[in-house]
C-alpha cells in the first residue's frame, strides 16, 4: 500500500522538517510509535530506517492508530510526527 494520504511532515526538535527519504532518517533504526486518540501507545515497530514506509504503513492499517511518533533508537531522540491526511 503505497502512503497516499500520508503526511510525514513535521519539524524536527531545532531543525527543519523531515521526510521519510530524508538521509538523516535513512542511515538510523528507528522506533516508531502508534498512538489512539488519547495519546495511548497502541503498537511499535524498531525498524533500520530503509524500512520505514513499511513500518508507517503497518502501524497505520490499525484503525485505532491516530499519528505516529518517530525516535532515533539509540538515544531515544525525537525525530518526527506522522499524521493522517
Amino acid at each position: 500500500m503505497p502512503l497516499t494520504g500520508l503526511a510525514a511532515d513535521v519539524a524536527m526538535a531545532g531543525s527543519s522538517s523531515v521526510r521519510p527519504g530524508s538521509i538523516g532518517v535513512r542511515r538510523r533504526t528507528l522506533a516508531v510509535r502508534a498512538f489512539d486518540d488519547e495519546a495511548m501507545m497502541i503498537g511499535f515497530e524498531l525498524v533500520a530506517g530503509e524500512q520505514l514506509e513499511q513500518a508507517i504503513e503497518c502501524l497505520l492499517a490499525d484503525p485505532r492508530a491516530a499519528y505516529l511518533h518517530v525516535h532515533f533508537a539509540a538515544p531515544g531522540c525525537y525525530a518526527a510526527r506522522v499524521e493522517r491526511c
